[in-house]
């Protein structure tokens, strides 16, 4: 559900496109626009490929075009490691085949290249040119939703890179239970490791949030369980319980989800789907509690009572 893109370091040399100075600079310029309002609109990730070392390839290139440290610095960067264990690429070819070894590895929405790189690279299904947005196949067939089996499995499978990359991650789910011994949430502390975070990194928000069940004590208690996991991936998590709700959402700084079972897992089909930008912010703020952390910013949902973990 999440989009990823890996962009060919081509796209933003002037020397790739075709005509003079003035006209290569302008439809280098047009299509970098339209490609920066697709990929903020989607909200993608772009792979930084090599850990890092493509973009620096890209802001550091004699003929690239003046906006393109203002276009990097918008984009949200995903450093990966290298696809091979082969020398550093240091050409525009060199780099989309690093892009395509990478989609091997984990799969990658579309590898955008100039007109002349992807003329290099044919029989590549996943490599678009950046002239021909409009045609792209795999902008015409996104969908906004996925069919699943309720297991960690397929959860790791969508929310991997989701709880890797997020800086705020929000699990709402009104039926959340920890107790190890009802059967339904055991596997979520393998979220909590898939959210870990570098200890050189800077915090995240981690919250979950559901109806209170029981008192504050016991809640404590039960909740108690997921502090090794925590502790482990160098997290801390707030735990909210509201009077009364219904809805299930995974929501992040990344992407909002509408999950119509949550988090439990009894290996049963569901259907996940992507939320608006709008949506997810609206959503957000109805599990925010105002200044008094008395009731929620958005909505009358009553807090009874919160607490941290571990």
């Amino acid at each position: 559900m999440l989009t990823e893109y890996s962009l060919g370091s081509c796209i933003f040399d002037i020397e790739c496109y075709i005509g003079d100075d003035q006209e290569r600079r302008r439809l280098c310029y047009s299509k970098l626009k339209e490609l920066k309002e697709i990929i903020l609109e989607e909200e993608a990730l772009i792979r930084d490929l090599r850990e890092g070392a493509w973009s620096k390839y890209v802001l550091n290139h004699p003929s690239k075009h003046p906006d393109t440290k203002y276009i990097i610095e918008k984009l949200r960067l995903r450093k990966v490691k290298a696809a091979k264990a082969t020398a550093l690429p240091s050409s525009h070819d060199e780099w989309c085949q690093e892009a395509v070894d990478s989609h091997k590895n984990e799969f990658l929405n579309a590898i955008l290249t100039s007109q002349k790189t992807a003329a290099n690279f044919t029989s590549i299904a996943e490599i678009c040119s950046i002239e021909k947005l409009t045609i792209a196949k795999w902008l015409q067939t996104h969908s906004c939703s996925v069919r699943l089996q309720r297991n960690i499995n397929e959860y790791l499978k969508y929310l991997g890179v989701v709880l890797n990359q997020a800086k705020m991650i929000k699990f709402i789910d009104p039926y959340f239970d920890p107790d190890p011994m009802r059967r339904g949430y055991t596997d979520f502390h393998h979220l909590i490791t898939a959210a870990r975070r570098d200890i050189k990194e800077p915090n995240k928000t981690i919250e979950i949030h559901l109806r209170k069940q029981f008192s504050k004590a016991d809640a404590k208690t039960q909740f108690e369980n997921l502090s090794p996991a925590l502790k482990n991936a160098n997290l801390t998590a707030q735990v909210f319980f509201w009077d009364d709700f219904h809805d299930r959402y995974l929501i992040t700084d990344i992407i909002g989800i509408n999950l119509n079972n949550g988090f439990n897992t009894d290996n049963k089909l569901t259907t996940w789907t992507k939320l608006s930008k709008s949506n997810r912010n609206n959503i957000n703020d109805e599990f925010k509690p105002d200044s008094l952390r008395k009731k929620s910013l958005v909505g009358n949902h009553l807090l009874c009572y919160e607490f941290s973990l571990p």
